[in-house]
């Protein structure tokens, strides 16, 4: 979450804060513009926290069959080129 704070220089902080995550933040002329980044930088990280329980989720069997056909394919052309 964000926590807006004003400065005693008059400039706006907007530090954000989410569990598992590193702590980003931003200084601002207006609490406006501070309140936009703030908004759109928490629904970056709401995204991108549910690409990776998307990707948590995922089968696990596919990597290793993608390695597999890699190698294959990496091997194969080694003989092609002899």
């Amino acid at each position: 979450m964000a926590t807006l704070r004003k400065t005693p220089s008059g400039i706006w902080k907007a530090p954000i804060r989410k569990k598992g995550w590193s702590t980003s933040a931003k200084t601002f002329r207006t609490k406006r513009d501070a309140e936009d980044w703030a908004r759109r930088a928490e629904a970056e990280l709401a995204a991108d926290t549910a690409r990776i329980a998307a990707a948590m989720r995922a089968p696990r069997w596919r990597a290793p069959l993608i390695g597999i056909h890699l190698v294959a394919a990496g091997l194969l052309l080694e003989l092609l080129a002899r």
